[in-house]
């Protein structure tokens, strides 16, 4: 009599969701143990509010940002993206948002001002062909308005995420830095 072997049912494998794969990739990331604090012009994650102003200075006067000043006391910082023609543009100033824990920099978001007329679509798709060319293919594409089919661009580097983002009316830019932004929900 031959004794007949039954295998055991194979377990499938479910698909991780798209939030689970970014929850590992920042996992895996974090892991590393290594950090990355350039941000965009030279800015550094952990800069504090004197020395990101004192930086602001030094790229004005190296006429690499310039000033425009929003009201009598308060002045911005602008720098212009040059998109080489991309999308029917060549420079589209672009305005900085800084975010601070504990006086320490841990995000900044630039918002460039699309001129009248541009398509808010193809000026995103333009600034990640840009970025691509520094930090490769996006890691993901996040639906962030799924009747209007938006999406958002997104890397994930050691410490550090970049989103380029849209909405109707704009684009953003972001660089957060994930340990830090990780503390500061612990502190919640």
């Amino acid at each position: 009599m031959t004794a007949c072997k039954q295998q055991a049912p194979q377990e499938e494998e479910i698909p991780l969701t798209l939030e689970e794969q970014i929850a590992m990739k920042i996992g895996d990331e974090l892991a590393k143990n290594e950090r990355n604090a350039d941000i965009i012009l030279d800015h550094q994650f952990g800069m504090t509010r004197k020395e990101v102003f004192q930086h602001k200075n030094k790229l004005e006067k190296e006429k690499r940002i310039y000033g425009i000043f929003k009201t009598k006391n308060t002045r911005i910082f602008v720098y212009d993206l040059n998109l080489r023609g991309a999308a029917g543009i060549n420079k589209m100033p672009v305005y900085f948002d800084t975010f601070y824990h504990e006086n320490r920099l841990f995000r900044m978001e630039c918002k460039p001002k699309i001129p009248k007329g541009k398509d808010v679509q193809q000026v995103q798709d333009a600034i990640v062909k840009l970025y691509e060319k520094k930090y490769g293919k996006p890691d993901f594409y996040v639906p962030t308005d799924t009747i209007n089919n938006h999406q958002t661009a997104m890397w994930i580097q050691l410490n550090q995420q970049i989103e380029i983002s849209r909405d109707e009316k704009e684009v953003m830019m972001s660089y957060t830095d994930l340990q830090k932004e990780e503390e500061i929900l612990e502190d919640i």
